[in-house]
């Protein structure tokens, strides 16, 4: 038995569902809205009319939504089924328990659990037609037992078959009880719905379709983004103003003005390194302290001091390492925000 089918097998199965699902939620829906229709005014009616118009249009798109997903999660199981089975190495040595003739490998196919599916081999006797069957972990298949109703002994049981026609009679040895089971394989006829194709165009969107209610949510959810965010900076306004007052300068100029106040302090050589180009942009510098005397606690207390000084207000700041000194010789780091993201987190909180 081969799983795998070709893909359209999968979509018309899944159309099939999907129509179901619909016409139910359609019934459902319509149901109610006549109810309202005749409880409420016209305007309130026309209100509930236009639910229903939503509702049934989220739950076509959803079906679209899931479609592929759900068809390739179908395929694969499938897939995995057919090598699940191809890869199955039939049990050797199977013996008739009637004539003790070595039986014959004849097939093998998936068997559904309560835990699942087994593989189950089959096998048969060239001599005397019987048959066995075992599962892939070498137990041995067995028909479910048939207590009589009245005195709980194990019914026997014969099989007649008439065309597609196979009836089963169960006796009860010990109390005479019969019951009868007829089983028909002839083939049903099944019920044209006429209204099917109708309710396919209705209710299984085309790929085209399909995008425009994908690009619909992902516009209501932008929507509902940009809401949210005008909501929270109304309700935090003061925050993003004192944002927006934030003077954002580039290092070129932060350069300039930590050389000026450098050299005036008596801070010289001031170099920096290659920027790190992190969240923000990271710049190692030194500078050699040429002031006499300036002891190393002072030295690093003032440098610090110029440059929180300098760097108020702006989009930059020392880094928390702070500065290090090392026989004269002064380093640090300072980063630069751009993001408002970034920025936020430059205000003091209250």
């Amino acid at each position: 038995m081969q799983y795998l089918k070709d893909k359209q097998y999968y979509i018309d199965l899944y159309d099939r569902l999907t129509v179901d699902s619909c016409r139910i939620t359609e019934k459902s829906i319509k149901n109610t809205v006549q109810g309202k229709k005749k409880e409420k005014k016209l305007d309130e009616a026309r209100v509930t009319a236009l639910l229903y118009e939503l509702v049934m249009y989220h739950e076509i798109g959803g079906h679209y939504e899931k479609k592929e997903t759900t068809i390739q999660e179908w395929m694969s199981r499938d897939k995995l089924r057919d090598e699940k089975v191809a890869n199955a190495e039939p049990i050797q040595g199977i013996c008739c328990l009637y004539c003790g003739d070595q039986m014959k490998f004849t097939d093998k196919h998936l068997h559904e659990e309560e835990g699942g599916e087994r593989i189950l081999f089959w096998y048969e006797c060239a001599r005397c037609n019987k048959r066995r069957l075992f599962y892939d972990n070498n137990n041995e298949w067995r028909p479910r037992s048939h207590p009589c109703p009245k005195c709980r002994t194990e019914k026997k049981s014969q099989n007649s078959r008439k065309g597609d026609v196979i009836t089963t009679i169960y006796s009860c040895p010990n109390c005479k009880h019969e019951e009868t089971d007829i089983l028909d394989l002839s083939t049903p006829k099944e019920k044209i719905d006429k209204n099917y194709e109708k309710d396919r165009l209705r209710f299984c969107l085309n790929d085209e379709q399909g995008r425009e209610y994908l690009q619909g949510l992902i516009n209501m959810e932008q929507l509902g983004k940009t809401i949210e965010n005008i909501k929270e900076r109304e309700e935090n306004k003061e925050l993003y103003e004192a944002v927006e007052a934030i003077n954002k300068i580039p290092f070129g100029e932060v350069q300039k003005m930590l050389s000026d106040a450098f050299e005036k302090d008596g801070y010289t050589n001031l170099q920096f390194k290659a920027p790190e180009m992190q969240k923000g942009v990271v710049v190692e510098f030194t500078a050699v302290d040429s002031k006499t005397g300036r002891q190393d606690y002072d030295s690093r207390r003032d440098l610090k001091k110029i440059i929180e000084t300098i760097l108020a207000g702006t989009n930059w700041r020392l880094m928390s390492d702070g500065i290090s000194y090392n026989l004269g010789f002064l380093s640090g780091r300072i980063k630069g925000v751009q993001s408002e993201e970034d920025l936020i987190k430059l205000i003091p909180k209250k």
